[in-house]
């Protein structure tokens, strides 16, 4: 063999060494750039007032919920209400199985039902986020399990069969499909961790 072959063959090593190389770190630069958005995303969740306002009533059986908390004119003891369970299925009641349909619903049930649509409206973020590829349910999965749990899980205990089954109602009758659909990821995992 020549020596020119030679160079054309250690030429070609090494330009297909370089697009390795390029192809690697084109992977990671968009590996990276996949963690810096789901991260950006998981921390505007976690910092809304409203997402933080739902998982408190989630958490608790009653407890105190700053749900005026835009009200800048309010005193600021006066933008906290106390939310018990009754309440918080009272206001997530859909028309077709309100027991008292003529009833409006009052302005707390109002601003509790906004609260959760807030909620709502991220996971469904997620879930569009999910289903064009951008990233994966396995990727947002660690950050929402625990909630996803308590509003899908039957065998959590801490909200009661009534309030799952009125929850699933609110989110078909409103077509929060990208949300049950989360629900039953989960519940799948769960049942092959069983």
């Amino acid at each position: 063999m020549d020596i020119k072959l030679w160079f054309e063959l250690i030429g070609s090593l090494l330009t297909l060494a370089a697009i390795i190389f390029g192809i690697i770190q084109y992977i990671k630069a968009q590996k990276w750039k996949r963690l810096e958005f789901i991260s950006k995303e998981i921390n505007d969740f976690e910092n809304d007032k409203d997402v933080r306002n739902a998982k408190f009533m989630l958490d608790w059986d009653e407890t105190d919920v700053e749900l005026y908390h835009d009200a800048s004119d309010w005193d600021y003891e006066d933008r906290f209400v106390t939310v018990d369970d009754e309440l918080l299925k009272s206001s997530l009641t859909t028309y077709e199985n309100d027991p008292q349909p003529d009833k409006p619903y009052s302005d707390i049930e109002s601003c509790i039902r906004d609260t959760f649509d807030i909620l709502f409206g991220y996971f469904e973020g997620f879930y569009a986020n999910i289903k064009t590829g951008l990233v994966t349910f396995d990727e947002y999965y660690p950050h929402i399990m625990y909630w996803i749990d308590i509003l899908s899980n039957p065998d959590n205990n801490f909200k009661d069969d009534k309030f799952k089954n009125l929850l699933k109602e609110f989110l078909e009758y409103y077509g929060y499909a990208g949300v049950l659909w989360m629900f039953d990821e989960h519940l799948k995992r769960i049942s092959k961790a069983n």
